[in-house]
């Protein structure tokens, strides 16, 4: 019996991200179910990286809000995550978001690559 060598580490989660293409700089406004769908493909990652799950201090499904805070935990988890199972931290294009500053639609395909 022959044994390969092992290949390179990689994400899968069976996440589906609604209105996955219609992400348009300028143009598109982040919604909180997208928001709630990162949530819980940050978690599957923990999750697989045998990690506790992380969650926000407001939910952005009961409130309507999205919080620039709320990208800085998820940027926080994935990493925590992708590092637990050896993979590097995602790039991004912007520094996290600061308190109550702006979301780039950046900061939520970023995110989206990453868990995938």
């Amino acid at each position: 019996m022959h044994q390969s060598p092992w290949t390179n580490v990689d994400i899968a989660t069976t996440i589906l991200f609604n209105n996955p293409a219609t992400i348009v700089r300028n143009q598109t406004r982040i919604a909180a179910d997208q928001v709630t769908e990162l949530l819980s493909a940050v978690n599957a990652v923990r999750a697989s990286a045998l990690l506790s799950a992380v969650s926000f201090s407001e939910n952005p499904a009961s409130s309507g809000r999205i919080r620039a805070g709320q990208f800085s935990v998820l940027r926080s988890a994935l990493d925590e995550a992708r590092a637990s199972i050896g993979l590097p931290a995602i790039s991004h294009a912007y520094p996290p978001p600061a308190l109550n500053g702006l979301v780039h639609v950046e900061d939520l395909t970023e995110l989206r690559s990453g868990v995938q």
